[in-house]
C-alpha cells in the first residue's frame, strides 16, 4: 500500500512538471501610455443644429445663440468693408439695379448670388459695393432672400448701403414692393468685435452677439458650401467651423498620430487663413448604420496668424453624439503645445 502511495505522489509531481513545461511563457504586454493632459470639450449645437457656438480654448468658455436670428454681418475692421450673408438660413443676394428703392421688383428675374464658404472679400455676394479708391458707395439696390423659413411677407427685403465710415454703416431698406416706410439703420463698428450682426425684423435689430475678437478661437456655424462640379452648381447647407480670422490660422492633417504631434511638427504644417479652413467633414455619415461618425484620425492645429506669438493648439474630434445618442453634440479633445 505504501508503494502505491509513493507511486501516486510521484505521478502527481511529474504531471505538474510536464504541464508546466507545456505552458507558453508569459508575454509582457505594453499598454500605450495615454495623454492625460488633453482637455475634452463638448458643444451643444442641438439635433437640428440651431445654435451657433463660439469657443475660447484658453479658458474653455463657450457662447451660443440661435443661428437663425441674423441676416447680415458687418465687419468691424476699419480696413475692410465685408458684409456677409447668413448662409445657414439659405439666404441669397441680388443686385436690382441703380437708383432709388423700387416698387416693381420681380424676384423671379433676379440673378441670385451667395457667399463662398471661404469668406474671402472678393468671393462675397456683396463685394464691390464700396470703392476704396474713390471712397464712395455704389448706388446699387440690393434684394435679400432671407430664406424659406421666413414668413412670405417678410422673406424679401430691398436695401441700399448709403454710407460707411470708421464708426458705422448706414443702410436704408423696405419690403420688396416698397409699400412700407423706408427704415434707416445705423450699424456700429464696435472696435472690440470682429463682426456686428443685423436682422431686418421690427425696424432693424442690431445684434451684439459675438464675443470680443480676442476672446474666441472658432465657432460652430451652419453655412453654405457649393458643389461646382455639378451642373448646375449645387449650394448645400453644412454644419461646420469658422475660425476667428482676426487672430488665428489653422492647418489640417490626416497622416500623423494625434498624440505624437509636438510643437515642432505642428508648426511644420500648411496653415491657411480663410474662415472655413477646418471645414465640416470632421464627421462623416455612415449610410449603412445611419449614424454620424467622427473622423478622429483628422488633426487640426490652430495658432496665431503669421509670426505673432501665442498659444498653439492641436485638436481632433471624437464624437458627434451625447450620452443619450442625440446628434449635434460634437466632442473634441484639445491640447496646448507650448
Amino acid at each position: 500500500m505504501k508503494n502505491i502511495q509513493v507511486y501516486l505522489v510521484s505521478l502527481f509531481f511529474i504531471s505538474i512538471i510536464v504541464l508546466t513545461s507545456c505552458e507558453k511563457e508569459d508575454v509582457r504586454v505594453m499598454i500605450p501610455k495615454q495623454d492625460t493632459t488633453t482637455t475634452i470639450f463638448s458643444c451643444y449645437l442641438g439635433p437640428d443644429y440651431r445654435n451657433q457656438v463660439f469657443v475660447n480654448l484658453s479658458d474653455s468658455s463657450q457662447l451660443s445663440f440661435p443661428q437663425m436670428i441674423w441676416d447680415l454681418s458687418f465687419s468691424c475692421d476699419t480696413n475692410t468693408f465685408d458684409i456677409t450673408l447668413n448662409g445657414g438660413n439659405a439666404a441669397f443676394i441680388a443686385n436690382a439695379g441703380l437708383g432709388k428703392l423700387k416698387s416693381n421688383i420681380d424676384v423671379n428675374k433676379l440673378k441670385w448670388r451667395w457667399d463662398e464658404a471661404s469668406g474671402v472679400s472678393d468671393s462675397l455676394a456683396l463685394k464691390g459695393w464700396y470703392n476704396k479708391s474713390t471712397k464712395l458707395v455704389t448706388d446699387s439696390v440690393y434684394v435679400i432672400d432671407r430664406g424659406s423659413n421666413c414668413p412670405p411677407q417678410e422673406r424679401y427685403m430691398q436695401f441700399k448701403i448709403i454710407d460707411v465710415n470708421v464708426k458705422e454703416y448706414t443702410i436704408a431698406y423696405t419690403d420688396i414692393y416698397a409699400q412700407r416706410p423706408i427704415v434707416i439703420a445705423h450699424i456700429p463698428r464696435v472696435a472690440e468685435k470682429l463682426n456686428v450682426y443685423f436682422n431686418f425684423d421690427k425696424g432693424g435689430i442690431i445684434l451684439d452677439i459675438e464675443p470680443n475678437r480676442n476672446d474666441w478661437d472658432f465657432c460652430f456655424v451652419r453655412y453654405r458650401t457649393v458643389y461646382y462640379e455639378l451642373n448646375p452648381p449645387f449650394p448645400y447647407l453644412v454644419n461646420g467651423i469658422h475660425i476667428n480670422t482676426f487672430k488665428n490660422e489653422a492647418a489640417v492633417d490626416s497622416t500623423l498620430n494625434f498624440y505624437k504631434i509636438d510643437l515642432s511638427t505642428a508648426l511644420s504644417l500648411n496653415f491657411k487663413t480663410q474662415r472655413d479652413v477646418m471645414g465640416f467633414d470632421w464627421k462623416v455619415y455612415d449610410f449603412n448604420n445611419q449614424h454620424y461618425k467622427a473622423r478622429d484620425y483628422v488633426n487640426y492645429v490652430i495658432k496665431p496668424k503669421g509670426n505673432i506669438p501665442g498659444i498653439v493648439w492641436k485638436m481632433r474630434f471624437t464624437d458627434f453624439y451625447n450620452h443619450r445618442g442625440q446628434k449635434g453634440f460634437p466632442v473634441f479633445e484639445v491640447k496646448k503645445l507650448n
